[in-house]
């Protein structure tokens, strides 16, 4: 009977839900800003994922874990990641 019981006050798990809603839009607000960032330097002829690491790096611009070093396996990821958003943004415009 005591496992069904919510444990906390209805208050921490409403701090706690703000929270997590904050830390996800800041999240995602850091990775458009990178994303837009690496779509920039692929536009301007740099081709290689180790590249587009070594542009990042030079820039200043932290990688998603708020790292200074950028790999190439963590620029294929957000690159993977824009894409398949992208994918899930149009099958969803199809159904509506």
């Amino acid at each position: 009977m005591l496992a069904n019981r919510k444990r906390g006050s209805p208050i921490a798990a409403q701090t706690i839900d703000a929270a997590r809603t904050a830390r996800s839009a800041k999240r995602h607000k850091a990775n458009a800003t990178t994303r837009a960032a690496i779509d920039h330097i692929q536009r301007s002829g740099v081709s290689t994922l180790a590249a587009v690491a070594q542009v990042l790096q030079s820039r200043g611009i932290l990688t998603p874990a708020g790292r200074s070093i950028w790999h190439p396996v963590q620029v294929a990821r957000l690159v993977t990641a824009t894409r398949q958003n992208e994918a899930r943004a149009l099958r969803r415009a199809r159904w509506l």
